[in-house]
């Protein structure tokens, strides 16, 4: 009977995969197990990130008590009043699923997904979403209108006075 995979081995592979973006087959040589066994480890660490992990530190709404904190910040550390995060996006190159590609092919002339995210005054994420296909084919990298939660939250905030404007919450984007 083999030796299970050492935790410290499992975490070593499937950073490294997601890291270098190789194959399996390399991967898996590199560390001297099969590729079926990388391909397990790499999405059992994903889903364990995803299900342990990103609740914890990834959460979204915002309270008010936590919105204000950032506002403060952001106010405090970049002289940016009524900030609570700053907003961008990126197209991460795919292989389409082949019954779903051109669900898949954006603006650009290629296929991705669109990871869209918040971060804080300190830069640390508060909220992380990849783009569903449906969203990705109808919004170009200048639409902030993402559906979900972000574009709600900052409208629950208290206004104040920028430059003769009342300024609720709002998110800073690049």
């Amino acid at each position: 009977m083999r030796e299970p995979v050492s935790v410290v081995k499992r975490v070593a592979v499937a950073l490294h995969y997601l890291a270098s973006c190789e194959e399996y087959r390399v991967v898996s040589s590199l560390f001297g197990i099969g590729k079926s066994t990388a391909n397990l480890i790499v999405h059992e660490l994903i889903n364990a990130v995803n299900d342990i992990l990103l609740p914890k530190y990834v959460k979204f709404p915002l309270s008010v008590e936590n919105l204000n904190k950032h506002r403060r910040d952001f106010e405090a550390i970049l002289g940016f009043p009524q900030c609570v995060g700053a907003v961008d996006r990126c197209h991460i190159p795919i292989s389409a699923p082949k019954d779903q590609e051109t669900s898949y092919y954006n603006y650009k002339g290629w296929y991705s997904i669109v990871l869209f995210a918040v971060v804080d005054s300190r830069y640390r994420f508060i909220y992380t979403s990849d783009g569903s296909p449906e969203w990705l084919l109808h919004h170009h990298d200048d639409s902030l209108a993402q559906p979900n939660t972000v574009s709600t939250t900052g409208n629950n905030g208290p206004g104040k006075n920028v430059r003769d404007s009342i300024a609720k919450y709002l998110y800073e984007r690049d």
